[in-house]
């Protein structure tokens, strides 16, 4: 075998090592997350298709700390868990902006569907919703209400 093709197969086995350690976070373990959950009505009662909340941060708990954005299924009670790294783990310390979906018709088969939130409630900035995780806190109990369009 050249020397070429040895450092060449030594320079893709480091590169390869390196994105894998790399995507895996600060030796292998994710950051801790908290409990999140709650109920969230639509026009104070249930919702008329599945509703979906994106957690989005806009802020670490301290400098020098990821930002990491969560999830949560709304069930049709309006109760949710919220996940970022595996189902109902919670989410990582820090503040979120809270975006709402619960659309009409299925997106892929239908582009006309429409998303049955309130407009303000659909992007950062404008959502009113929002949630302060501070580190090392007991699980976080929200309730909210988004107001039917």
């Amino acid at each position: 075998m050249s020397s070429l093709s040895v450092l060449l197969r030594s320079g893709a086995l480091i590169v390869g090592i390196s994105f894998i350690l790399g995507c895996s976070g600060e030796g292998g373990t994710a950051p801790s997350t908290t409990k999140v959950g709650g109920k969230i009505t639509y026009g104070g009662g249930e919702w008329p298709h599945k509703a979906t909340l994106s957690f989005v941060s806009v802020a670490g708990a301290a400098s020098n700390t990821e930002l990491h954005s969560g999830s949560a299924d709304v069930k049709p009670d309006g109760t949710f868990t919220a996940e970022t790294f595996a189902p109902g783990d919670g989410l990582v310390p820090g503040k979120y902006e809270v975006i709402v979906n619960c659309w009409d018709s299925d997106q892929v088969t239908n582009p006309n569907a429409k998303n049955l939130a309130p407009k303000e409630f659909q992007s950062p900035g404008t959502t009113p919703l929002k949630v302060d995780v501070p580190a090392g806190s007991a699980p976080i109990t929200v309730e909210w209400d988004v107001p039917a369009k």
